[in-house]
């Protein structure tokens, strides 16, 4: 017993000599540059917002705006290009 107290004793004396580490100056520095510098990078949720309704916008006006282009444009008649195709004009007379 008295064996195994001296040997807890060895071992508890052996840490007497054990020095507190000590961090690099610059680590709190280092640390926070780094948190920083990754807050930027990100882009934030309310402008990823913003850009992606802004894209819908653009998207929704330029496809509406086709549409009434398309809407505007003349359209013949197919039976007017018929009638030019095989003469059937009202310049032509038949006896």
């Amino acid at each position: 017993m008295q064996n195994r107290k001296d040997e807890i004793e060895k071992i508890l004396n052996s840490l007497d000599g054990i020095r507190r580490s000590e961090a690099n100056h610059f680590l709190f520095e280092k640390i926070r540059n780094r948190m920083e510098s990754a807050k930027a990078a990100t882009p934030s949720p309310m402008i990823t917002k913003w850009a992606i309704g802004m894209s819908f916008l653009i998207l929704i006006n330029a496809l509406a705006w086709m549409q009434i282009r398309e809407n505007k444009s003349p359209r013949e008649n197919p039976m007017n290009t018929i009638a030019a195709e095989y003469g059937f004009t009202n310049s032509t007379y038949h006896y």
